[in-house]
């Protein structure tokens, strides 16, 4: 465990403060290890957020399985764009034929 050197001190308010004294004594540890293991669970959480924020565009994103081995799509984004492209134009040519 790492060594304790900082104390911070919150205020809750009386709904939070019950809450976390009964799953402290529910869960039979103290208030402040409930509180440091949801800082670390947060802070991972944090971490995994701002890593999933600098890949805003699909091609920044591996394919796995079925997807990794095929030659048609070695840039995501444009097999995507392709695919609605032709989506679009498929649901214009059935309009036309149903307003004939």
């Amino acid at each position: 465990m790492a060594v304790l050197t900082k104390q911070v001190k919150v205020l809750l308010s009386n709904e939070q403060y019950k809450h976390l004294q009964k799953m402290a004594n529910d869960r039979k540890e103290s208030m402040a290890s409930l509180i440091r293991k949801a800082l670390s669970n947060m802070t991972v959480q944090t971490e995994d957020h701002i890593i999933d924020k600098q890949k805003k565009r699909l091609r920044d994103y591996e394919f796995f399985g079925m997807w990794k081995d095929r030659d048609d799509m070695k840039d995501s984004a444009e097999w995507v764009r392709k695919q609605r492209k032709n989506w679009d134009r498929r649901i214009m040519d059935g309009k036309e034929n149903d307003n004939h």
